[in-house]
């Protein structure tokens, strides 16, 4: 849009290249700001693309530094488009690229690909993002949806009424949270693993007392657990104790270095499963020292790995 709004004509594939998409992505989003009322001149032969009544866009006002960071981490997005909401990444990149001032863009174009950023491994959605789209539209007009869902707890596929309160990306997916009939209470459903969805005429409202805070409480991921919380203390062995220590874990973590090099971890929690998974990850290098219900599972554990590694 900067190139035609400042009197340029270039050929689509000019504009393919610059933006690196397709020229079949250049000929959608003419038809998008078409649109919007913009009026856009296609050459039939040529094939060069004009504005016929220049659009002029505010200056963006990046220091290098600003425009540095928000590049890096767009251009690293698009990539792996792995989920919703990243999949027009590029397009996006390139038209801030294409609004920084000339001698900015040169100051970038050297560190271009020298700064990498390694993501985690996350759910690709794979055939899900109809599913997104129509949680997100529910969400919007406050309708609710009906589900066909595959949860891993379960044999069947469970079908339930949901009013989406929130949708959150944790643990490597999307999620939604909201009111579920079937249950008669608040749950949390991964995106990824609903099957069908139709989003029904039924209006709801979200309580004005519905926070994620306040539904998460102190659940050590994503899942709070009925009861009271609880106070979990684990020591770390030298080896890993730096590691463990150089990472905010969860917000009411507190830690005590000890003079043997160990680590004293400890943590108040809404439910212990979650957390016994991530103790378990370490190994021989961590002793849950409380609560006792905590050690117990860490031992039910042991003994089916036991069962699995040991032979007679």
């Amino acid at each position: 849009m900067i190139r035609l709004s400042q009197g340029g004509r270039p050929k689509i594939e000019e504009l393919a290249t610059i933006c690196q998409v397709s020229e079949r992505t250049i000929y959608r989003d003419i038809n998008k700001l078409r649109e919007l009322g913009i009026v856009i001149s296609l050459h039939p032969e040529t094939h060069r693309v004009s504005v016929s009544d220049p659009v002029y866009l505010p200056p963006v006002q990046f220091t290098l530094e600003e425009a540095f960071s928000m590049l890096t981490l767009c251009f690293e997005a698009a990539k792996e488009p792995v989920f919703p909401l990243l999949d027009s990444i590029g397009e996006a990149t390139c038209k801030l690229f294409g609004a920084l001032p000339r001698k900015v863009t040169d100051q970038l174009m050297p560190l271009t690909g020298k700064v990498l950023m390694q993501k985690e491994p996350s759910h690709s959605h794979d055939g899900s993002r109809a599913a997104f789209d129509k949680v997100r539209e529910a969400l919007v007009k406050h309708r609710a949806v009906s589900i066909k869902y595959k949860s891993p707890k379960e044999t069947d596929s469970i079908f339930t009424q949901l009013h989406p309160y929130q949708i959150l990306f944790a643990r490597r997916a999307w999620y939604v949270i909201g009111w579920a009939e079937l249950f008669k209470e608040i749950r949390t459903f991964h995106i990824g693993r609903i099957e069908e969805i139709h989003i029904t005429d039924e209006k709801y409202e979200i309580p004005k007392s519905f926070s994620l805070q306040r539904y998460l409480r102190n659940a050590w991921s994503l899942i709070p657990e009925p009861g009271p919380d609880s106070d979990v203390e684990i020591r770390f062995s030298p080896l890993v104790a730096q590691n463990v220590a150089e990472v905010r874990w969860h917000k009411t973590q507190q830690m005590t270095k000890n003079r043997d090099g160990t680590l004293t971890f400890r943590v108040r929690v809404s439910g212990l499963n979650e957390i016994s998974w991530w103790v378990l990850g370490y190994g021989k290098e961590a002793e849950v020292l409380k609560p006792p219900e905590l050690r117990d599972i860490m031992r039910k554990h042991l003994e089916e790995l036991k069962r699995i590694y040991v032979t007679e």
